[in-house]
């Protein structure tokens, strides 16, 4: 049988100016790291399992390991195929390194990388990483099926889909893979993720973006296609993380827009209430999304609603590309703010303080826009802006820069991961974004809305019964513990920052 090693790597979970060290493999924290599954290896390795394909799982970061624990995985197993996931720029580093460790000690291990954030890299990370047989640049069952053909001399390298490899000095891409039908995907085997009793169980809604915001590569990623579950596709996959985790265990529901198909999001919900689970549901989605179709089931059933705002200010939307109608986007918005609040789900909204173009009179529009939705809003989590490639923004930074005087901010860490920050304009600098953002958010949080934002982040408490989140001074701990007092301090109101002084103390006699 094929033995196959999956990795989710370990991050640099540093500024990505280059501020502070760069050489730190993660934070540690009283409570261990945040456990939050890579859901993508997750859905990958169960879907190879039912090919009958044995694979097996390593998540750096989780379990707190580094190369000399991958290259122990890699004797122990001997596989022919090692995949290496890379979602963000903050795993790229961490990516390389481990191509090139298992290469120099098993070069006939073949080595496969893929995520969102590599898959629009394929021709620098190659050349930058010798260890790296092959990019893939898109979704990846299909491709791992074929490479394992591949590895049995079924097939030529070069007619699996969706690839980039090198080949004579020079590097070539195959015909892109077609993503095959989600509801084939179900169920998903959670107990071979490491410490999945630990981490929130989650179910995939769609796959797929049909937006294109100018800020996001989801689009590009997936060509600016959507594809749906059955309603009774979601249902089985819900019954499944509750036979596996037991009754009221969170759930998040994996989507770049929920509800976007509203007939099957009515549908499911509604079979979800009939069956009268006791569970806790978190999604993102958009204001403009079709909820008013569905939220009347939605009572009881969700722990919050995120809302990817991003601003209040209609040249801002548009120059995001965020909306074609920056106005009926703005009345919307205030509408599902209170219309979600009014059955009592908690209302988390997103924002981009800093995009090209933003000037004093944009960036007090999104401000009067918060706080005349004060009442309604429950948290606000805003960043300034990051220039990551495969984005729509990478075509219109010389536009920017000719009207606005947008720029990227050049660093040696930045050229590293190839992510940039952007200066907005000739109003602000990114740093100047940065203080402005947390400014916003030391504004609109409170430390009830800043627990129930990230408690979600941490996983489960696994003394709990049954399965659920860390108690607030445990997530508080957590996030304090390595941190920047300064940056930490600035984000809330002084009562909290009072509790955070007082945990930090504390912490120092434990650490």
């Amino acid at each position: 049988m094929t033995r196959i090693i999956l990795i989710n790597p370990y991050i640099f979970p540093k500024d990505i100016r280059g501020r502070g060290r760069w050489d730190s493999q993660r934070p540690v924290s009283p409570i261990g790291p945040y456990k939050v599954m890579n859901f993508g290896l997750l859905s990958l390795a169960s879907f190879l399992q039912k090919h009958d394909l044995e694979a097996h799982i390593l998540d750096l970061y989780i379990e707190g390991l580094d190369e000399r624990a991958v290259v122990k995985q890699v004797y122990d197993i001997d596989p022919a195929l090692v995949g290496i996931s890379c979602p963000s720029a903050l795993n790229y580093v961490p990516t390389l390194r481990i191509a090139k460790v298992i290469k120099e000690v098993k070069p006939d291990t073949f080595i496969v990388v893929g995520g969102q954030h590599i898959a629009f890299l394929s021709e620098v990370a190659l050349r930058e990483c010798s260890g790296i047989d092959a990019v893939c640049y898109g979704e990846g069952e299909i491709t791992m099926l074929q490479l394992c053909e591949y590895l049995r001399g079924k097939r030529k390298l070069s007619d699996v889909k969706g690839i980039a490899f090198k080949h004579k000095g020079r590097i070539l891409y195959t015909e892109p893979s077609v993503g095959l039908d989600i509801n084939a995907l179900s169920p998903i085997d959670y107990t071979i993720y490491p410490h999945w009793k630990e981490c929130i169980p989650l179910i995939e809604e769609s796959r797929g973006c049909p937006y294109r915001c100018e800020f996001c590569s989801n689009s590009n990623f997936y060509n600016a296609k959507i594809r749906f579950k059955r309603p009774e596709t979601l249902i089985n996959d819900v019954h499944n993380a509750v036979q596996i985790y037991g009754e009221g265990v969170p759930i998040v529901i994996m989507c770049s827009t929920f509800g976007l198909n509203p007939m099957f999001a009515k549908k499911f919900l509604r079979e979800l209430k009939r069956l009268g689970y006791d569970l806790r549901l978190l999604a993102s989605t958009r204001v403009d999304a079709p909820w008013r179709f569905f939220i009347n089931y939605m009572d009881g059933l969700f722990d919050q609603i995120r809302f990817g705002l991003e601003s209040g200010s209609p040249l801002m939307l548009q120059l995001m590309n965020k909306t074609a109608s920056p106005t009926t986007y703005l009345r919307l918005a205030e509408k599902a703010f209170r219309e979600f609040k009014s059955r009592e789900i908690p209302v988390m909204v997103n924002i981009i303080l800093g995009y090209c173009g933003e000037n004093p009179e944009t960036l007090m529009q999104s401000l009067r826009f918060l706080i005349k939705n004060k009442g309604f809003i429950d948290g606000v989590w805003g960043s300034p802006l990051l220039c990551y490639p495969g984005s729509p923004l990478n075509n219109s930074l010389g536009k920017y820069n000719a009207i606005f005087g947008s720029s990227l901010v050049r660093t040696p860490v930045a050229d590293r991961v190839h992510a940039y920050p952007v200066n907005p304009s000739f109003h602000f600098t990114f740093d100047q974004m940065i203080v402005v953002n947390k400014v916003v958010m030391k504004m609109f949080n409170n430390p009830d809305a800043f627990y129930t934002y990230h408690k979600w982040t941490l996983g489960l408490n696994p003394h709990s019964q049954p399965p659920g989140f860390y108690p607030p001074d445990d997530v508080f701990k957590a996030l304090l513990v390595g941190a920047d007092p300064s940056e930490v301090e600035l984000n809330f109101p002084e009562d909290f920052v009072n509790k955070f002084g007082l945990l930090k103390r504390e912490l120092k006699e434990e650490v």
